[in-house]
């Protein structure tokens, strides 16, 4: 299942800030590889053992009133994983991947 809806008055600093207080992981920031306090979006991921795994997409709308937020619950680990593993399988067979990557955090 998936929902999308435009969230006003809400930053992507605030929306992550509930996220994160509900043990919410940042997969990464839009654009790319800024810090928190300077995202216009993000992609987080919610859940462990036991529960529903959800992707949580956010982009900053370009007015800076309202965010679109976007999220992916998914029925069970075992889809998720999948999904992520044909990501993953895409990256490599469409895209010239070889380089290695180094990962940073958030």
């Amino acid at each position: 299942m998936n929902f999308s809806s435009n969230v006003p008055k809400e930053t992507p600093q605030s929306l992550w800030s509930s996220l994160k207080k509900n043990n919410s992981r940042m997969v990464l920031t839009i654009p790319f590889g800024v810090a928190p306090k300077d995202m216009q979006g993000f992609v987080s991921v919610t859940g462990k053992e036991n529960e529903l795994p959800l992707l949580t997409i956010c982009v900053q709308n370009i007015n800076l009133d309202k965010c679109t937020v976007t999220n992916m619950v998914f029925p069970d680990v075992k889809t998720y994983s999948d999904f992520i593993d044909r990501l993953f399988i895409d990256s490599r067979k469409h895209f010239n991947v070889n380089e290695v990557v180094q990962w940073q955090w958030i």
